[in-house]
Parts: C-alpha cells; structure tokens; sequence
C-alpha cells in the first residue's frame, strides 16, 4: 500500500469518526423545520410525547404529574390517577402558548410592576 493511499485511508476514518460524533451530539436538538414550524411560540421545543414529568407550584401547593406509558398519573399531593383529558388539554395549551409581547431586559423595579416577582403558577415540563 502507498504512503498516499495510506492518508486517504486515514482521512476517510477521521471524517468518518467526526461525522459520528456530530451526529450523537446533535440528535436532541431542535431540527431546521421544527424551528420553522415553532417560530413565534413561547416554547421553542415541544414534543408531547416526551414528556415524563409535569410540576405545577402555586405558593405552598405542588402538583406533580409524571407519565406511565399512555397515562398519567398524579404523584403530589397524593398518589391518583390523572385525567387524562385534563392533562392533555394542559399539554395542548402549552403546546401552543404564545407570549403577549417582549418586555426586553426588565430592571428589579420593573419586575414588581410586571407580577415577575410573584407569579401565579410555577410550571415546570420535563422530556426525555
């Protein structure tokens, strides 16, 4: 084998290597139509059938909602099962949730004006 023949070789491997990488590293994100399709929404990604987890926090209350297979299952304040349409009436609302408008970099004044300093409901959505 010729020395020329031997760094086509390797270069093949690197790049096949270094396209392997990019490929793991770059499987969760957001692909270029997925964007498109979201652009405008107050959630960039959101895939429902990902989602694990659902936390909701108002002042002292939690709920906590977490997936078992199709259904969905209430872990706070107590063990039940969730209704179903109920959690995914709250799903396709966030779903398509939208903001009212930008409020840009807002000072610590301005966030006791906004209600930013105490919001009503705390949400939190976990996916895979």
């Amino acid at each position: 084998m010729s020395r020329s023949s031997e760094y086509v070789s390797y270069g093949l491997i690197a790049a096949a290597v270094g396209l392997t990488v990019v490929a793991v590293v770059d499987r969760d994100r957001p692909t270029t139509k997925e964007q498109t399709a979201r652009a405008g929404m107050l959630l960039r990604v959101f895939r429902p059938d990902e989602i694990t987890r659902i936390t909701l926090e108002r002042r002292t209350e939690k709920v906590e909602l977490v997936r078992e297979g199709d259904n969905w299952k209430l872990t706070s304040p107590r063990i039940a099962k969730a209704d179903f349409i109920a959690v995914t009436g709250f799903l396709n609302a966030m779903q398509g949730a939208r903001s009212e408008r930008a409020l840009g970099q807002v000072q610590g004044s301005e966030r006791a004006q906004l209600g930013l300093d105490a919001p009503r409901v705390r949400a939190e959505i976990a996916m895979k």
